[in-house]
């Protein structure tokens, strides 16, 4: 008898335990964390130059807007009494007028609104120039305001504004590289440019664009540059340097003269 009382209690404790120990053990429970990405933004520097190819002294008025992340930003500025054109009997590349610097940050939108001004009256002298960036602006590249006389359609001098684009890498393979850009009213142009192994070369100017780039071929400096437009014939005073790329803009005075500037990274 007390043999059978005791193992009893045994077996019945080998029973619980087999039955109820594992409620003491816990299955690994997964759980998932949610990240949010974080934008990355990319920033760079909009170089922008006032040039003033006109005869009347001029005031800009500058606005650069970006919006970010639901966040507004505008800065505003008047740069006040632009000189006029004036020739400048130097070869060295002269500097803009002025030289603004504007940080573009994407994703984002990034606006530039610029305004010309009597300087006298303060009045509009012509309608604002908008540029827009919704991509980085790349290191080699410049913008330029330019305010130059153009004839309108009573062919009266007026004063037109444009933006220009400027790049400062040089094509592959080329020593020296002009840009070319025509501001004139002129017609039927071409540019000749003489190289260093006393050959020539030739390009024409399409009615659609008054862009043209002029480069001597692998191995040749660019010497000079001259102009033809029916019969007017402008050589060009420059000098340019092996290594460079450089932006030439043409335009007249109320005389119907030619006028230019040329423009490389260093006139910032």
């Amino acid at each position: 008898m007390f043999k059978s009382a005791i193992t009893l209690p045994i077996i019945l404790c080998i029973s619980l335990t087999a039955c109820g120990g594992s409620s003491n053990k816990s299955e690994p429970v997964k759980t998932t964390i949610a990240t949010k990405k974080e934008t990355q933004i990319q920033t760079s520097n909009l170089a922008v130059g006032l040039l003033n190819m006109t005869e009347k002294e001029l005031d800009f008025g500058v606005t650069f807007a970006k919006t970010q992340n639901n966040q507004s930003t505008q800065i505003n500025r008047t740069v006040f009494s632009v000189d006029p054109y004036s020739a400048i009997n130097t070869p060295f590349v002269p500097k803009v007028n002025e030289s603004l610097s504007y940080s573009i940050s994407i994703p984002g939108s990034n606006k530039l609104d610029i305004i010309s001004l009597d300087s006298n009256t303060k009045n509009a002298v012509t309608e604002t120039q908008s540029k827009s960036y919704e991509s980085a602006v790349e290191e080699t590249s410049r913008l330029v305001l330019v305010a130059y006389s153009a004839l309108n359609t009573e062919q009266k001098y007026e004063i037109k504004t444009d933006f220009v684009e400027l790049s400062h890498k040089l094509t592959d393979g080329k020593s020296i590289e002009v840009d070319i850009f025509n501001l004139t009213s002129l017609e039927g142009i071409n540019y000749q440019g003489k190289c260093s192994d006393g050959s020539s070369i030739e390009v024409t100017v399409d009615k659609d664009s008054a862009y043209k780039a002029l480069a001597c071929p692998s191995g040749q400096d660019l010497i000079s540059i001259n102009m033809k437009s029916r019969n007017l014939e402008f050589q060009f005073s420059y000098q340019f340097t092996a290594g460079s790329k450089y932006s030439l803009l043409i335009g007249q005075n109320e005389q119907g003269d030619l006028i230019s500037r040329l423009l490389n990274k260093a006139s910032f």
